[in-house]
Parts: structure tokens; sequence; C-alpha cells
């Protein structure tokens, strides 16, 4: 076992991978969901505050867009850096390279049929389904872009199988995240227009992907990228493999794609889209409490499979219940501020979403801590080849969230959308969290984080009936009250002894590469342990 040491404690290398390569995910995705949540306030600020039938319709195309993407794509961005990690893990280089052209050639072929089936039947999906003759035309454009979507996913997934994740984190992330809002700018100075924020957002779609081609030309001195261009024989081992393990993936895609737009579906199909635009704001709101599991899952689980490949499951478990731990400590300040002030972050939207939303992303944020504490057991699972284990849990879950928001949505609108989003999650953190413990012998998180979590709850909720409650927050006060929350979060941790000689290791590890590490930090962190 390869290791790096840090102070008094052994740092596996791995370990080591996960602090750098989460950091630069960290970064991108602050950075991503930030300007993408920006694009959203800019599209709703466009059509008015006060008005939210617009926004819902773009919310709906947005909502059909991802659903034909997740399908398009096969389950490769998932199963591609598995397949090839797990073959690198094995020693076999060559099988992981042969997985590329069959990745590129079923991917762009997929992605084009997805695309010309939505461009023909969009009329139909807007006045048959949903009833709004104005999502037509929005869904022709966005189909547009959709090939271009799918490749760049194919594209930095074979780059993440081979631990490079600056291409996700460039081009498939912030880059698009960035475009979007930016090409919104004219459209808030001007007279609104509902298809000039389409061809933004196709435009976002289509540049980053361009870029990413020329980024891969570029490398051409480089061996993985003389294997990026699909000019050999199609190996059809190297297919079979990969669509055996890609194909449970997509069909486990698709199903969480349900689970997580499915409300918005059935709002549009039996409310209204004034509605859906509602519901709308406060969903991508409380979608920031994943944002650290997601950073750690994009790099985790190309890591956990070469452990898996090498047979190392202590390693395994350890990095897994390292980082829940992790995935909490940068998360629970986020919940806290969603959780009690839900009026103040959906007022960025407009009066209309903080008057009517706010008891939504409540119970949104209530559902997600559970499915945030447990979101390292879905990369585990994938590591460790369970794909169909991840589909039948979805399928549970996307089955009773079907059926929940048939019953709840006619009679309770957007708060019985969120209540079955909350129901849905917690079914699928319940299973996942039962079959780690079943399969690795250890839950991917243990008294150490409860105690801390415990803390740092209770802290806030008295804090909050003592000043909070009586307190009208303001917009611009939410970062500085963000960052006292986490100050608490550090306190919590030091108090229950929550602090393991591997945590401050991971900040020593951290803290070198990006330049800040120093004497005193360093008596700090020994202190803390």
């Amino acid at each position: 076992m390869s290791t790096a040491t840090q102070g008094r404690y052994t740092l596996d290398t791995s370990l080591t991978q996960l602090s750098k390569g989460s950091l630069i995910l960290l970064t991108s995705l602050v950075l991503t969901m930030g300007f993408t949540f920006i694009g959203r306030v800019m599209v709703a600020r466009i059509y008015g505050g006060t008005e939210s039938t617009e926004y819902g319709i773009f919310s709906l195309a947005f909502v059909i867009l991802n659903f034909c993407a997740a399908l398009a794509t096969l389950g490769f961005e998932f199963g591609i850096p598995r397949t090839i990690a797990y073959s690198r893990g094995r020693g076999d280089i060559d099988r992981a390279h042969r997985v590329i052209p069959v990745a590129i050639l079923a991917g762009t072929v997929s992605s084009l049929i997805v695309a010309l089936s939505l461009f023909s039947l969009s009329g139909t999906i807007a006045t048959q389904i949903f009833g709004e003759s104005q999502l037509a035309l929005p869904l022709k454009i966005l189909a547009a872009g959709l090939a271009f979507f799918v490749i760049t996913k194919v594209i930095c997934a074979i780059f993440q199988g081979f631990d490079n994740i600056v291409a996700r984190a460039y081009f498939h992330d912030i880059l698009r995240s960035v475009l979007f809002p930016i090409l919104l700018i004219p459209w808030l100075f001007t007279e609104p227009s509902t298809i000039g924020v389409y061809y933004a957002y196709l435009a976002s779609l289509v540049l980053p992907c361009i870029g990413l081609i020329l980024y891969v030309k570029k490398r051409d001195s480089h061996e993985l990228t003389r294997h990026l261009l699909p000019t050999k024989r199609i190996d059809q081992g190297a297919a079979k493999e990969l669509l055996t393990f890609s194909l449970p993936l997509l069909l486990s895609a698709t199903l969480q794609m349900i689970i997580g737009w499915s409300d918005s579906l059935v709002i549009g199909m039996i409310r209204s889209a004034d509605e859906v635009g509602l519901y709308n704001a406060a969903y991508p709101a409380a979608l920031f409490i994943f944002l650290p599991a997601a950073a750690v899952g994009g790099i985790y689980v190309p890591i956990a499979s070469k452990l898996y490949g090498e047979r190392n499951m202590p390693q395994l478990q350890e990095n897994c219940r390292l980082m829940s731990k992790w995935i909490f400590w940068l998360s629970a300040p986020i919940i806290l501020v969603i959780l009690l002030w839900p009026k103040t972050v959906l007022s960025i939207f407009g009066p209309i979403y903080a008057e009517n939303s706010a008891t939504a992303l409540r119970i949104l944020s209530i559902g997600f801590i559970l499915s945030n504490l447990t979101g390292i057991a879905s990369g585990t699972l994938i590591a460790i080849g369970l794909p169909r284990f991840i589909l039948m849990t979805n399928l549970v879950a996307a089955v009773i969230n079907i059926t929940l928001n048939f019953l709840l949505i006619p009679k309770m609108g957007i708060n019985g959308a969120a209540i079955v989003s909350t129901v849905s999650f917690t079914v699928i953190s319940i299973l996942r969290a039962w079959k780690i413990r079943a399969v690795t012998g250890s839950l991917p998180f243990g008294p150490k984080l409860a105690r801390s979590g415990i803390a740092t709850g209770a802290a806030a909720f008295l804090a909050f009936v003592a000043f909070g409650s009586n307190y009208d927050l303001s917009l611009w006060s939410v970062p500085l009250v963000t960052l006292s929350l986490y100050g608490l979060t550090f306190v919590a941790a030091i108090i229950t002894r929550s602090i393991e000689p591997a945590d401050t290791a991971l900040v020593r590890a951290t803290t070198l590469r990006i330049g800040l590490y120093s004497r005193r930090l360093d008596r700090i962190l020994s202190k803390l342990t």
C-alpha cells in the first residue's frame, strides 16, 4: 500500500489523491453551481420577479433536456470512469484504452438519435402532455445542442477514468455554467425575449464541446489523447464490457432523473407552468446541500475502483468513512442557512418566490440531510461493481416517487412535491447505507460524525431561537452567517472530539499543495488530535 507521511499520521496515497482531486472539483463545482444558480435567477428576473409562468416553461424545457441527455449518455458518465479505472487497477492498461473508441462512437450515435426524436416530438410533448404550446419552440432549440452536451460528458468521463479531472472541471462544469449568465446579460437591459434565453443556453452547450475537442487535439502527443479518436477497429470485447456495466447505470440514471425531476413534470402536467416556476426556485437552492458530496464523489469513484481492483478493502472502508465526515462538515452550514432562513435565500429570485416557495425549500432541506450523509455510498457501490443494486434502489424510489407525486401534488401543490422528494431520497439513503454495511462491514458514517452533527445542529437551533427567529436576515448577510456557521461546525467537531489524525493529515496534504501550509498551522493541527 503506497503511503505519504503527513506529520505523525501515515496518509494513504489514495486519500492524498482524494484531497487534491476533491479540492479541484469542489472549486469547479462551487463556480458551476454558483453560476448555474445565477443563470436561473437571471432568467427569473428577465421575466420579472413577480410572475413565474415563463420561468416555469424554461424549467420544463431544462428538465426535458436533461432527461434526454441522461438517456443518450447510456450510463457512460459513470460507467466509463469505473471501467477504465478498474482495468488500470488490475494493470491492464491496453484494455482501458480499448474502451475509449467504443464510448465515443456509441455516445455520438445515441445522442443524435435522441436529439432528432426530441426535435420531431417537441410539438406533441408541449401540447399533448403539458398543455403549453409555448414549450414547443424551446424544445426544438435545445434539441440542437443535445449531441454536443452528451459528447462533452463522454470525453470528460474518459479523462476522469485516467484521474484527469481538469477536462471536466473546465469544460463540462465551469465554462458551460459561466457562459449562460454571460450570454443572458443583454436581455437584462432590453425587452424580455423568450427565444433569446434559449439560444443563450444552446450556445452554452455547443461552445464548451468545441473547446474540449480543440483541447483534445492540442494534446496529440499525449498517450491518452491518441486513443480518444475512434480511428481503430472497435473491440467487441471492450464494447460488451462497457455496455454490460453501463446499461444498468443508464436505467439507474434515468430512474434517478425521475426521482429528481418527475415532480416538476407532474406539476406541469397536473397544475401549471406557474407552479413549476415556483418549485424550480426551491429545488435548485436545495441542491447546494449536495455540493461537497458531488465534489468528493467526482474523484472518489475512480480511486475507490482502483482500491477495489487491488482488493484493498480496509483502505476503501477508511476512505468512505472519512469522506462522509468531511462531506458533513462542509455541507452542515449550507443546510442550516437554507433550513432556518428559506425566504431570505429565495428572495434573490423575486418576491413571489420568497412568499410561495419557502415551505417547499425547508421541506427539501430536511429531506436532503440523510441523503447527503450517505452520498458517498453510491460511489462505493459503483466502485465495487454493484450497479444492479443501485438500479433496484432507484427503481423502488422511482415507483414511490411517481405514485406519491400523483397523490400529493393535486392536493398540496409544490409542498406535496417537496414531501415526495424527501421520502424518495430517504428511501434510497437507507437502502444504500444498509448495502454498504452488508458488503464492507461498516457504515459510511460513524459515531464521531453523529456526535459532531448533533452538537452543530443543537447549537445552531438554540442560536436561531435566541436571535434568528426575530431577526430579518438580509440577502447580503447570508455569506457572513454561513462563515459563522462553519466556525460553529469546527468548534462542535473539537468539543465532540470528532477530529482524527487522518483528518489533520488531509488538511496538511491539501494546504501543502495550495501553498498555505505553515509551521503555525502544523502546531494548531497537532493540538486538535
